[in-house]
């Protein structure tokens, strides 16, 4: 069976990585104030266009270690397919970590690239930073800009 970018087969494996990522960010919220878990939704939801079921657990659970409470053993003992949490860890900046090195890590692996471009461009939504200070928007517009622009010179 050969499955286009995009249509997927494995509702359970993606429902199941919503009910983790519900529980990794329980009560958090985002630089605008607003529940994280949002944030993880509407990136999945960019690139579900694009990816396959692997890539779109991958995309819900993005931020499930970096910023939320779970472990990549949790994820794995939960179920979690190995290839969405070897892409989870793709994507999770360790501390002290520089932020070219990160990117390019994202950068190396075709999906964590793109869920990695459509969590920052989710960062740059302009009705999203409107709700923040003019000097506030414009310092993570740019720094937003920026890390983009170096996740792009990679590919």
């Amino acid at each position: 069976m050969s499955l286009e970018p995009g249509q997927l087969v494995n509702e359970h494996a993606i429902e199941q990585a919503r009910e983790l990522a519900h529980a990794a960010h329980r009560d958090q919220v985002d630089l605008f104030g607003l529940p994280l878990i949002d944030h993880a939704f509407r990136v999945a939801a960019a690139v579900r266009p694009t990816v396959d079921d692997v890539g779109m657990v991958a995309a819900v659970l993005h931020d499930a270690v970096e910023r939320g409470s779970a472990s990549f053993g949790e994820l794995l003992a939960a179920g979690v397919d190995p290839a969405a949490v070897a892409i989870v860890d793709l994507l999770t900046k360790r501390a002290g970590e520089a932020t070219e090195a990160y990117l390019g890590r994202c950068a190396s692996h075709p999906v964590a690239r793109v869920i990695k471009r459509a969590d920052l461009l989710d960062k740059l939504d302009p009705a999203r930073l409107a709700v923040l200070p003019q000097d506030d928007a414009d310092e993570l517009g740019i720094r937003i800009a920026a890390q983009l622009a170096t996740l792009d010179s990679f590919a």
